[in-house]
């Protein structure tokens, strides 16, 4: 550089070699004035550890420990800092204790005004330790360490202070006021803080603050536990009282953060705090919501989705000095305390899979001597395909609670459905349709236990109005086209209209207090294809509520035509009661068969038991309604005439017989006719076959009278168990023979009969010596019929007619024993009961037959199953 410097083509006198001189002497001339201020400095930093312990420590009014100090000037230059190491300064309540204990304080002091004897903190800085703040109900607090301005000693005529930082502190709080203890713990990573004086007193202070975990806790009540905090604040402190606002600030719990801002107050010993989030994720609010109502939020805070506007207040007075958006509730019940207001506008709440939107409404909570309470503002929402309102209020202590509320809405009733969830199911197959709607209108009243038990009570005056609702499933629909429901505060009641299932059509009403009250009118019913619907059905179970179970029901059914099969009733009509898992039929009166029908009986899940009569009953009707009683060869065609019964029917549904009916029933049948019965053709058929018996039988004239048999009024005794139909004995007086018959017969099996004839009747009236008359010695003949109805088998009953003789022979004896001690031995047997009949036709009185008689029947031993 210097050979060009001296080039030839520079001319060293020229103007810009006198520039570069001139600035050459200028630095050197600032250089010496720099050094020389710098001496005169450091000349008068000589010792400036020593005067600022000495000019600091008459300011203090407690203890003060500090391990060590350095002084920089180079540093901060051009102010002085200063580093203080291993500060303690105790507590100035308790000097056993420490109000702040530090690793490192670092002040930043200028340099101009210490020199002038004061002293100007430009920033105080607190690193790795721990501050505590405590103050007492009597309003002594413990940080005042130093002494106030009037009564110091030093040369220092003030102090200031302008930045404040603090790193990796931990500051406990303990402020006792007029109302509730408060307490606070907080770990600040970093804060950096503005302070200023006021004119009027006290200090302001502005900056941020980031709290990694903190703990609040007002009262018995915990607020904040291991929640962090990030903030800009802004405030102002004198004496005792303490007014900040922060902005920007998060609130984070569980990784879960909440973006608010809000506002602190301490004044006259009172704590007010006021948290105002616009819009807060609700799977994060518990991190700012008051601990007590916690328990009982947390639950239905899990369904709710979206955002909502959340304001907090807790004040131990209504008013504050700062302002916010929401000063607290209106309610006459608040006294201070917490407060919270949540506005649900745009709320989801998600239920059964099922979503509600909340379009509108506020709900407001505060804290009350017992516990809490909280009201809500009209809210409005779209759920189950409809819109619904509620307005009411709630409460609660610990984790028990409960709500009254007025709603009103409507509804799809599919969508509703689906809301209720586990409380409503349909069969498996089966949904509800759609189409229709569902309107409420009522008062609740729900309760929670604290222990996940729910219970509710609408209250007087609630009503639910349906129509068109469907249900459709495995290839059947029903309905009901209305239905309205009336709560009024003991019981409800129900009308329902249109009633619509395969083979029905009804209305019904129920009503239920202390006891339910069905009544149920059927246009028509067709048995089996409502049974088919019924049988999907009937595996729903029923709700009891609280007692275990279902409360008694009087039920009355009116039915008109009824059909089951081949069985018809013109109209049917039924009363009963449901208790105890069984229902007892106190009467039953139907039109069928051309007669009439009456019972009574009990019904339960394991069988049917009535004891019933029916009366003036067609027999080729009740031959076609009954089947046939199991059988194919007695034919509805094959009879005439009107019967007469009472006795016991009992069904087995668990049975394991292929017939699970039972019975035992007497009969009565008049005006009786056999007309062309195939079976009765085979009799002298059978008797002209066999040699033996083809001397006794005129079996053309038999034929021919057995065509068509008139009976005379004829009462029978027949008993059904285990598939085994009993005929007990009986005379059938006709006007073709007389024929004793008693027996068995398995339904759908074998047979075992004996007819008994009188041998008079065997042959024709007119004979080749003329007429034949019974000779008085009771001769008969014994046929006994066995096989099948399809293939009967005849024979010779041997044993039955010896046993008939061995009666006459004993009766003959017991006539002339009677005859010679002069005494009648043939005593009149008594009266049978007659069975009461209901149509214009008298009912005769049946005479038992005599021992001896010739109309008498050999009794039989029971029948032996195949």
């Amino acid at each position: 550089m210097s050979a060009l410097l001296t080039s030839s083509n520079v001319d060293p006198k020229g103007p810009s070699g006198r520039s570069r001189r001139r600035a050459v002497f200028a630095l050197g001339g600032v250089a010496v004035v720099l050094a020389a201020f710098t001496g005169w400095v450091a000349w008068q930093a000589q010792g400036l550890e020593a005067r600022i312990l000495a000019e600091i420590q008459p300011h203090l009014a407690t203890d003060v420990h500090i391990e060590g100090l350095e002084v920089s000037l180079l540093a901060a230059w051009p102010d002085v800092e200063v580093q203080l190491r291993g500060v303690h300064i105790a507590d100035a309540l308790d000097p056993q204790r420490d109000f702040l204990s530090m690793e490192r304080v670092d002040l930043r002091v200028a340099c101009w005004p210490l020199l002038e004897g004061k002293l100007e903190v430009k920033s105080l800085g607190l690193s790795q330790g721990a501050v505590s703040v405590r103050r007492e109900s009597a309003a002594r607090e413990n940080w005042k360490f130093w002494k106030d301005q009037e009564s110091a000693e030093s040369g220092l005529s003030e102090w200031r202070i302008d930045a404040l930082t603090l790193e990796e502190v931990e500051v406990a709080g303990d402020w006792t006021g007029s109302e509730d203890r408060i307490q606070w713990q907080a770990a600040v990573s970093t804060a950096d803080l503005a302070v200023s004086v006021v004119p009027e007193g006290g200090l302001r202070l502005s900056g941020a603050l980031d709290l990694p975990a903190s703990r609040l806790q007002v009262g018995e009540d915990t607020w904040l536990d291991e929640v962090g905090v990030a903030m800009e604040i802004e405030g102002r402190m004198s004496g005792g009282d303490a007014t900040f606002q922060f902005s920007d600030a998060a609130l984070t719990r569980a990784q879960k953060a909440v973006n608010l801002e809000g506002g602190v107050e301490v004044k006259e010993g009172r704590f007010g705090l006021a948290l105002s989030a616009p819009e807060v994720e609700w799977d994060a609010v518990d991190a700012v919501l008051p601990p007590v109502l916690r328990p009982s939020l947390s639950e239905g805070a899990s369904r709710i989705r979206g955002k909502g506007g959340l304001d907090v207040v807790v004040a131990q007075q209504k008013t504050t000095d700062f302002t916010m958006a929401w000063p607290g509730p209106t309610s006459e019940a608040w006294k201070g305390g917490w407060a919270v207001r949540a506005d649900v506008a745009g709320t989801r709440i998600l239920e059964q899979g099922q979503v509600a939107a909340i379009q509108s409404g506020a709900v407001v909570a505060h804290e009350t001597r017992q516990g809490w309470r909280a009201e809500t503002e009209a809210v409005r929402a779209s759920v189950a395909g409809g819109e619904l309102e509620i307005q009411g209020e709630a409460g609660g202590h610990g984790q028990r609670w409960d709500i009254d509320a007025d709603a009103r809405g409507i509804f799809r009733p599919a969508a509703l459905s689906a809301w209720a969830g586990p409380a409503v199911t349909w069969p498996e197959g089966w949904s509800l349709a759609d189409e229709g709607q569902v309107s409420v209108e009522c008062g609740l009243h729900i309760l929670g236990d604290g222990r996940g038990g729910v219970t509710w009570e609408a209250q007087e005056g609630a009503k639910v109005t349906a129509q068109d609702l469907r249900w459709m499933g495995q290839g059947a629909q029903c309905g009901v086209g209305a239905v309205d429901f009336v709560w009024n505060g003991s019981g409800w009641r129900a009308e329902c209209v249109d009633i619509r299932v395969p083979g029905a059509q009804a209305q019904a009403t129920l009503s239920c207090e202390n006891e339910g009250q069905l009544d149920l009118s059927l246009d028509g019913l067709e048995v089996e294809p409502f049974l088919a619907v019924l049988d999907q059905w009937s595996t729903l179970s029923a709700s009891t509520g609280n007692s275990g179970s279902a409360r008694p029901w009087d039920v009355t059914v009116s039915c008109g035509p009824l059909r089951y099969g081949s069985f018809a009733a013109d109209e049917v009509r039924m009363t009963g009661r449901w208790a105890a898992e069984q229902f007892n039929v106190t009467a039953l009166d139907a039109d069928a068969m051309g007669g009439q029908w009456s019972g009574t009986g009990t019904v339960d899940r394991f069988r049917v038991d009535f004891d019933g009569r029916m009366a003036g009953v067609d027999l080729p009707a009740f031959l076609e309604a009954t089947d046939g009683l199991g059988q194919a060869t007695l034919l509805p065609r094959h009879v005439r005439g009107r019967a007469w019964a009472e006795g016991h029917v009992g069904y087995a549904f668990q049975s394991g017989s292929r017939q699970p009916w039972d019975a035992q029933v007497t009969a009565r049948v008049e005006d009786g006719e056999l007309i062309e019965f195939d079976l009765l053709q085979e009799i002298p058929a059978a008797l002209e076959a066999d040699r033996k018996s083809r001397w006794i039988a005129d079996a053309e004239d038999m034929r021919r009278r057995l065509r068509r048999v008139r009976f005379e009024p004829l009462v029978v005794e027949v008993e059904f168990k285990r598939d085994v139909l009993t005929l007990e004995p009986v005379t059938v007086e006709s006007d073709a023979m007389d024929v004793g018959v008693e027996g068995w017969y398995r339904l759908g099996g074998r047979m075992d009969f004996t007819l008994d004839f009188a041998l008079r009747d065997l042959k024709s009236g007119e004979g080749e010596l003329g007429t034949m008359e019974e000779d008085g010695l009771g001769h008969r003949f014994f046929l006994a019929v066995g096989g099948t109805l399809e293939e009967p088998e005849f024979g010779y009953d041997r044993q039955a007619h010896q046993s008939h003789r061995r009666e006459q022979r004993q009766g003959a004896w017991s006539r002339l024993k009677g005859v010679l001690q002069g005494a009648n031995a043939e005593e009149e047997a008594p009266l049978a009961a007659p069975i009461e009949g209901t149509s214009a036709v008298p009912l005769v009185e049946l005479t038992a037959p005599v021992a001896g008689d010739s109309a008498a029947v050999a009794p039989r031993s029971a029948p032996v199953p195949f």
